[in-house]
């Protein structure tokens, strides 16, 4: 069975500062979540967005920096990942990580040979452990609700 997730993590933050107007026009499906464990912060899924690389075969960096802006946590330490699984395997991972110091880590990949390590270094660049990405508490099923 596949598990994809789409969207954001952000450290830092409460719900309380995301624009929700913004946000029901980016995806009207999203879901928001706090997140306390391994970092305190939100997560935003975006489900109307999964398979964002194989429809458009690009993410649009600019226009995920433009998310973030319209969210209200640009300048937060933040992650936009694509993160899809296969039978448990990571079969593929894309993501950006912005540093509040203004430094942006953009990396992918579906080698199999390489995905777990890709993963890994964009959650240590985002500052979760390598250890707390391969067991990350947002990515157990039902998490997001009934996905």
């Amino acid at each position: 069975m596949t598990y994809i997730f789409t969207g954001f993590f952000i450290h830092d933050i409460n719900l309380g500062k995301i624009n929700s107007t913004e946000l029901s026009q980016i995806d009207g499906d999203s879901v928001i979540k706090e997140i306390v464990k391994p970092f305190h912060g939100l997560g935003i899924r975006l489900p109307n967005y999964d398979y964002l690389r194989q429809k458009t075969n690009d993410i649009k960096i600019d226009e995920i920096k433009d998310w973030a802006t319209r969210l209200g946590f640009y300048e937060k330490r933040w992650i936009f990942l694509e993160y899809i699984c296969w039978g448990g395997q990571l079969d593929s991972v894309m993501g950006l990580v912005h540093h509040n110091t203004g430094d942006f880590i953009n990396l992918s990949s579906d080698d199999y040979e390489d995905v777990d390590k890709v993963y890994t270094e964009l959650m240590v660049h985002f500052g979760v452990s390598e250890d707390h990405a391969m067991d990350f508490p947002p990515f157990y099923r039902k998490f997001w609700g009934t996905y």
